[in-house]
């Protein structure tokens, strides 16, 4: 974004430098020049010590925490000779299949040094999903524990409203005694399964909309109160419930009204 990137004149005996991220700027150099100024940064690596480095370049922030909305980490980058460090990372672009490439890679590493190991060999795509790992665990737990909700309402839905038309069946045979139609009895049935779910999904979206906030730290990229999600989802349950509405209407339809008329 700013500045410079390293170069080999950043060596070890160089003036120490380093490149900070722009959330970095945002943090600690708000309204001031960051390039230029001067930074302590503790040095973790093999001699462990408070190195005073200059800014020579700004680059855009990297998100490296998938499954956090925004990163905490200020990141600075500093180069390798002025830090060395006990192991090292080599990013190798392929225009095929990456794996073709692992061998060559490891004998030019060994012409460089001999003494290199080369150890977990990953394609970018493996790197990808261990780092989502954790947020796709959740998500698959969160669609697994939501279609089990939704199979239990189904089924409940269900059960209510036979246990309704069998109760009812003396008075669904008056009324198909008295003149009603098929057409009356399924809009009977089906009425009154869809005004318990009807209640059933406000009282959800109520309480969902007052609880979402809990799980803000488990969505990235979705807000809490996402229009969409609050829209498909009652849409999806009210399908659902519908669907289970419909064997007990069948069920009224095809009941004998004289058995149901001598039955206790």
């Amino acid at each position: 974004m700013r500045g410079r990137v390293f170069t080999d004149r950043d060596s070890e005996t160089a003036p120490e430098v380093c490149i900070v991220s722009d959330a970095f700027v945002r943090r600690f150099l708000a309204g001031r020049e960051p390039i230029g100024a001067r930074v302590a940064i503790g040095v973790p690596g093999i001699r462990a010590r408070i190195a005073n480095r200059e800014i020579v370049g700004v680059v855009r922030h990297v998100k490296t925490r998938p499954d956090e909305a925004s990163d905490s980490v200020y990141q600075i980058y500093v180069p390798t000779a002025q830090s060395p460090w006990i192991m090292a990372n080599l990013i190798v672009r392929t225009d095929g299949d990456p794996r073709q490439v692992v061998e060559q890679v490891k004998r030019a590493i060994a012409r460089v040094d001999p003494t290199q190991a080369v150890s977990q060999v990953r394609t970018m795509a493996q790197v990808a999903a261990l780092s989502t790992a954790r947020p796709r665990l959740r998500a698959q737990l969160v669609v697994a524990f939501a279609a089990l909700s939704a199979l239990l309402a189904a089924v409940g839905i269900f059960s209510v409203l036979t246990f309704m038309v069998q109760q009812r069946a003396r008075e669904l045979c008056v009324r198909l005694a008295v003149g009603a139609n098929a057409r009356d009895l399924l809009r009977l049935v089906l009425g009154s399964g869809l005004k318990l779910t009807a209640i059933g999904v406000a009282i959800g979206v109520a309480a969902s909309a007052a609880l979402v906030h809990s799980l803000a730290t488990l969505l990235f990229g979705v807000p809490p109160l996402d229009p969409l999600t609050f829209v498909i989802a009652p849409l999806a349950l009210t399908w659902v419930a519908l669907l289970a509405c419909l064997a007990p209407a069948v069920r009224a339809l095809r009941a004998d009204p004289v058995a149901a008329l001598r039955a206790e």
